[in-house]
């Protein structure tokens, strides 16, 4: 596991203080096309520079467990978690920095930079959190899409966008229920205007629409 100071003992070793800038200069960018599982070690942590990536467990029946949605400036690997299994995925195209632990221990300047990520990390965890004790499917749903928009969407004229086009056996996996009753759902949330999908059906949310159990 990963350990981070914020200021290092009178017995550690000086913390680098080479830039972040000079520190990603010297790392070659991995790039992992949409679908591609992302291969970890153990002393890896990785960065995303652009594109989206999903961590997900599974449970003993082979479903997913979502664990987190990870967009550019966030990192993720084995050294941050202890959940077993841990596999990561590509859900577009993307472009990654790779570092080792050494390296984010050394470089003071790096290991801050991990800190502030796990920091969003953690943020978006409370909230998957919340929203996966909801009661209800439908608010379940409108939420975990509130959250996606938040994480991973760009304004448009009628609202905002999803970056990534999900679908509906991706959110029943995600959300603990049937693709049957997401696209009932889906259905439902276009019917009274709360979704909108483009020409590539990428999702996009109402922003003046607010979700009610009664609509």
């Amino acid at each position: 596991m990963l350990q981070i100071l914020d200021r290092p003992s009178s017995n550690a070793m000086p913390r680098a203080t080479i830039s972040l800038e000079e520190i990603y200069k010297q790392k070659t960018v991995l790039i992992y096309h949409k679908g591609k599982s992302i291969p970890m070690l153990d002393r890896d942590i990785f960065f995303v520079q652009q594109g989206i990536v999903q961590l997900s467990s599974f449970d003993s029946e082979g479903n997913d467990i979502l664990l987190g949605i990870i967009s550019p400036f966030m990192p993720f690997g084995l050294p941050l978690t202890s959940v077993e299994p841990y596999h990561g995925v590509a859900l577009s195209n993307v472009s990654l920095i790779r570092f080792s632990v050494a390296e984010v221990e050394q470089y003071f300047d790096l290991s801050r930079l991990v800190m502030r990520g796990l920091d969003m990390r953690l943020q978006q965890s409370e909230a998957i959190h919340s929203i996966l004790c909801s009661r209800h499917i439908s608010e379940k749903l409108y939420r975990f899409l509130e959250l996606l928009c938040k994480e991973i969407g760009e304004p448009v004229a009628d609202g905002t966008r999803l970056k990534v086009r999900f679908t509906h056996q991706h959110l029943a996996s995600t959300i603990g229920t049937t693709r049957v009753t997401i696209t009932r759902m889906l259905q439902k949330f276009q019917q009274n205007g709360t979704i909108m999908l483009d020409e590539k059906r990428h999702i996009i949310m109402n922003s003046s629409r607010k979700f009610s159990l009664n609509h």
